[in-house]
């Protein structure tokens, strides 16, 4: 049996449209990808998950990008906790940075990043990805089988894939 198609009319395909906009508008509106400060810090260490699948011969530049990327929306847990602990901001921030002494580095990181003037890293030097030496202060929280990207923090070369994942797991284990 061969069945006979009406075309339908115009009308009636923007409206099936318009529905589907409007269903679909809804579900991302239920299912936001980012709800809480742990789902930033989360999506911060999929990043750096993500350079480490990599190989680091043919994609120096895009471990690069995926850590210095990670370390830019880590940076934003801060002002993600705020809005859920209602904190004033400037007030608990010197706390927040005592509890996490990574911040710190990861702020400066991030705002090198946004804004390019001295006072803040110059990730411009920051060279091609290198191994993390034996006795770096980073060594643990960086992959030790390929190369990071470092940049001066304070006079100190540090990995932003050590800063960032140290800063998030601590933040995570913050509930339990």
């Amino acid at each position: 049996m061969v069945e006979e198609t009406v075309p339908r009319s115009e009308k009636s395909i923007m409206r099936s449209r318009m529905d589907l906009r409007e269903h679909c508008l809804a579900l991302v509106r239920e299912a936001r990808m980012f709800k809480t400060s742990d789902d930033i810090a989360r999506a911060a260490l999929d990043l750096l998950q993500l350079s480490v699948t990599l190989d680091p011969e043919k994609e120096a530049q895009r471990i690069a990008s995926l850590e210095l990327a990670a370390g830019v929306l880590a940076n934003h847990v801060w002002d993600w906790h705020v809005r859920e602990e209602r904190l004033s901001g400037k007030e608990d921030r010197p706390a927040f940075v005592a509890k996490y002494p990574m911040f710190s580095a990861l702020n400066a990181v991030a705002n090198g990043t946004k804004h390019p003037f001295p006072v803040y890293p110059d990730i411009g030097k920051a060279g091609a990805p290198k191994f993390i030496e034996w006795e770096h202060p980073d060594l643990w929280y960086s992959p030790v089988t390929r190369p990071t990207l470092m940049i001066e923090v304070d006079g100190q070369e540090r990995s932003i894939h050590s800063l960032t994942h140290f800063f998030c797991d601590q933040y995570l284990k913050r509930a339990g």
